[in-house]
């Protein structure tokens, strides 16, 4: 059922409202356009209107992967939300293969959804789906992941702010223990998160005296950072820090630096703060991760679902982001701060 098709009767059911609700005499009244919300109304009878908009609304919702707290925590979060207003949530788990997204995005868009969530694990795989949404009258958000060709809506966190946030924390505790090596890993390498963490620490670290010994990806996965870390271990056994863009796949490096014995000695760095990452802040093995509200997130996609049914706006007509709120979390306030330390609910 498409958006434009669901609206007519709702938007006539605002103008019957609107007349009824305010002052005849004065200019302007009513909503604008196709909006579902009227210039005035009561509790109630706005209540239904957006009940009504949003009953039998399907949103097709794509992670780059389940398993995890991160996306765990959004579908529960999606779905809560999105079924108590009468819409239906529609998962579709590619288990952290990108190479089968493109095909699934499809099957959604030729499901004729009406919102489209995407987990976007490149900033190119899914130009062309994104476009073909937009032009086929299906909103898109993208979560956590900027891709280069926008959606309606991203939502997620400000990695290139957070990743020189955290490479100011480094060169910090660096400088006091006098090493000057550090490494960094990030996730696919050519996804939005990796493209603006790289750019964020790599803006502080090329203006400081540390140096960056090596570069490389991990493709989110802690078997693999563990890997990368335990050669760097070996290869630099004066290492200061690695850097990393997210907690599931640091904690395998975490790891490394506890199997070497050098839990303290080199400090391990990250982004996200998840429960399990608040864990190994308390015992010594991850020295400090930043948390972005990752729990707020799902609620704020329903919310923008929400505002854009009621907006009448056209798919594609507008374009907005919304950066998370973030905090560095470490062994001073991993218990303080309220939306870190998160976990699959």
């Amino acid at each position: 059922m498409k958006i434009r098709t669901l609206l007519a009767p709702i938007v006539a059911a605002a103008l019957v409202l609107s007349a009824c609700s305010v002052d005849s005499g004065s200019d302007g009244d009513g909503p604008s356009g196709d909006a579902v919300i009227p210039v005035s109304g009561t509790v109630a009878e706005v209540s239904q209107l957006v009940h009504d908009s949003m009953e039998g609304i399907q949103v097709g919702w794509v992670p780059t992967g389940m398993g995890i707290p991160l996306t765990e925590n959004w579908n529960t979060q999606l779905k809560i939300g999105l079924e108590q207003l009468g819409a239906e949530l529609i998962m579709r788990d590619p288990n952290w293969d990108n190479s089968k997204m493109p095909d699934i995005v499809d099957g959604l868009i030729n499901a004729d959804v009406d919102v489209l969530v995407l987990h976007n694990p490149d900033v190119g795989v899914l130009t062309s789906q994104i476009q073909r949404a937009k032009d086929e009258g299906i909103y898109v958000i993208t979560l956590n992941m900027m891709p280069s060709q926008q959606s309606d809506a991203f939502v997620g966190g400000d990695f290139q702010a957070m990743g020189a946030a955290l490479a100011d924390r480094v060169v910090q505790d660096c400088s006091a223990s006098g090493k000057t090596k550090i490494a960094t890993i990030d996730g696919f390498s050519t996804d939005g998160s990796s493209v603006a963490a790289r750019a964020g620490w790599n803006s502080v670290f090329e203006g400081s005296d540390l140096e960056v010994v090596s570069e490389q990806s991990a493709n989110y996965l802690p078997a693999e950072a563990n890997q990368v870390a335990t050669t760097l271990l070996q290869q630099h056994p004066d290492l200061c820090a690695i850097v990393g863009n997210f907690d599931t796949m640091m904690l395998g490096a975490s790891q490394a630096v506890g199997q070497a014995g050098k839990t303290g000695e080199v400090g391990v760095y990250s982004l996200d703060a998840s429960a399990p990452a608040c864990e190994n802040i308390k015992n010594g093995t991850l020295t400090a991760t930043i948390s972005y509200s990752v729990p707020a997130m799902g609620g704020t996609v329903v919310g923008l679902i929400e505002s854009m049914i009621q907006s009448g706006a056209t798919p594609g007509e507008t374009r907005s982001a919304i950066f998370m709120p973030f905090q560095m979390i470490d062994a001073s306030n991993v218990d303080d701060v309220a939306l870190a330390c998160y976990g699959n609910q």
